[in-house]
């Protein structure tokens, strides 16, 4: 009875729209107080003022009459406010004897709406002895019987409304933005490059990056201008320039200058990038599925299960990209072993090798999804793709313990990467010295570094499909196997030697191409020709 417009998710979805006014009782808000904002906590103010105008509008409509009930007494020129017709007012304007054999005596009224449709003429029992479920015998508190409450309102429609909320800020030249937090532009405190000159001086000399509250103790901003606005003031204006990166996590600002991060974090490797590939996903079965769920790719976006945000081991297979840029896959699993951090951040990190307890940096690229500074690492330990890689978390999410899992040396053999006669990626097996545990379905090797990059610049250039990629990898790795047979995931990481694309495209080209046929756990063979895709 009591549910208002404003109570409905048809209204935060479809009809809201931020208005001006809205606009201007945001920047009260910063006005008052006096420190930056995130979206949930201006979605919050702009439901609690939306709560707020609908029960000053009650108020009104309230103190217009008399609450119209069934039971009750009301003569012609009666003003009564209706609270089950969205709080309508209207006048008394007839009465008659009402005539109904299921009730004993009792009135009709007519009243006269004055909102509605044209001001229209209703009629409603009145004296009614009957039992009705909008008889009462005082006065009802309706302000007090609304529901939801404003915080029940954000906790169905908080991310909706912040996001409509922030969309509009985004357009309006007098808010900024840094960081997950907003203020008004006239509130910002004036950094000049004066001031980032002292702040880069004072990052060279420390020889660290450095919190922007150590920095400000050194810029001598205006005391009456709060910490807080100090703090974010700063902030803005070192993310506008270049000489500085956020290499801090979800908690913290921490600046570091972007020189001295290592340039393969500023600017990601090739090698990592992935063009997304349309694909019908559902032609996957359920073998394939589970197997692109171990491959674990970070360009596959899955959910990660429950447990991997408790887990302090993890166990991953080294795949090529990766082995080739000296990085790590920031998924759905192994994120919980590194510090989370905003898209812009490139969070330092430290690496500790169990086998020798030695130290060296590492850096999280949120954005990109890798984890850099594992190139001397593997070359030190002859680490080779497919290896199996464990991790394990420590009390300080910075610190992450990394080991192979070791085994005695022996020669192995190996699919090996080389340019073939016509100018084409080539396999071939070669035994090499391997000395730790791997999966053999990943396992691959280069004959010649230089050869393989002239591959990689070769592939990029060219209009070859995806289609006919997967068809000219699958032949040569079939030429490796006494069955002819290729499994799916030797197939992925051959392919991710010339291209970047996760498991889920390259898998559909071998449901979606009539001339493979799988054979069972993964494996397929080619048979016969046709025009490929």
């Amino acid at each position: 009875m009591n549910k208002r417009k404003i109570h409905t998710e048809a209204f935060w979805r479809e009809e809201l729209a931020i208005t001006d006014q809205d606009v201007q009782d945001i920047g009260a808000l910063f006005m008052e107080s006096e420190h930056a904002l995130t979206g949930p906590e201006l979605a919050r103010s702009l439901i609690r003022t939306y709560c707020e105008r609908e029960g000053n509008l009650v108020r009104r409509r309230l103190s217009m009459g008399t609450v119209y009930r069934p039971n009750g007494t009301y003569a012609v020129g009666d003003k009564v406010v209706f609270p089950h017709l969205d709080f309508a007012v209207g006048t008394v304007v007839d009465q008659r004897e009402g005539h109904n054999p299921e009730y004993d005596r009792f009135k009709v009224i007519a009243v006269q709406l004055e909102d509605g449709d044209g001001a229209s003429v209703r009629q409603f029992a009145a004296e009614l002895s009957a039992p009705h479920n909008l008889s009462f015998s005082t006065e009802e508190p309706w302000l007090d019987s609304f529901e939801p409450s404003p915080d029940a309102l954000y906790d169905r429609y908080g991310d909706l409304i912040a996001a409509k909320l922030e969309d509009r800020l985004r357009s309006d030249l007098g808010f900024v933005y840094s960081r997950g937090r907003w203020l008004l532009k006239d509130m910002l405190a004036d950094v000049h490059v004066g001031l980032l000159n002292i702040a880069e001086a004072m990052l060279d000399l420390h020889g660290k990056p450095l919190p922007p509250t150590e920095l400000l103790r050194e810029l001598d901003l205006p005391d009456e201008i709060p910490e807080s606005v100090q703090v974010f003031s700063l902030n803005y204006a070192m993310s506008r320039d270049d000489r500085f990166q956020d290499v801090g996590d979800a908690n913290q600002v921490v600046w570091g200058l972007r020189r001295r991060i290592p340039e393969e974090v500023v600017h990601p490797p090739s090698r990592l990038h992935y063009d997304p590939i349309s694909y019908n996903r559902t032609a996957l079965d359920v073998v394939h599925l589970q197997l692109e769920r171990e491959i674990d790719d970070e360009a596959s976006a899955l959910i990660a299960p429950p447990k991997a945000a408790s887990a302090t081991l993890l166990s991953l297979v080294l795949k090529y990209p990766h082995w080739r840029c000296g990085t790590l896959p920031l998924t759905a699993q192994t994120r919980a072993f590194f510090p989370a951090g905003t898209p812009s951040q490139r969070t330092q990190i430290t690496f500790v090798d169990r086998a020798n307890r030695k130290q060296f940096p590492g850096w999280v690229a949120h954005r990109e999804r890798f984890v850099y500074g594992l190139a001397e690492w593997y070359e030190a330990n002859q680490v080779p793709v497919g290896a199996h890689i464990r991790l394990e978390r420590t009390d300080d999410l910075h610190r992450v313990v990394i080991e192979l899992i070791p085994r005695r040396m022996q020669r192995e053999w190996v699919r090996v990467v080389y340019r073939d006669a016509d100018g084409e990626l080539g396999l071939q097996m070669q035994k090499r010295p391997i000395s730790c545990e791997y999966d053999e379905l990943f396992l691959l090797g280069e004959a010649d570094r230089a050869t393989v990059d002239e591959l990689w610049s070769q592939e990029q250039t060219r209009e070859r499909s995806l289609g006919e990629l997967v068809t000219a990898t699958f032949l040569e790795l079939g030429k490796l196997s006494p069955s002819v047979r290729v499994h799916a995931k030797t197939l992925y990481n051959a392919v991710n030697v010339v291209r970047r694309c996760p498991p889920g495209p390259v898998f559909a080209k071998l449901f979606e191409l009539p001339e493979f046929v799988t054979t069972g756990d993964g494996y397929w063979v080619y048979q016969g020709h046709s025009d490929v895709r």
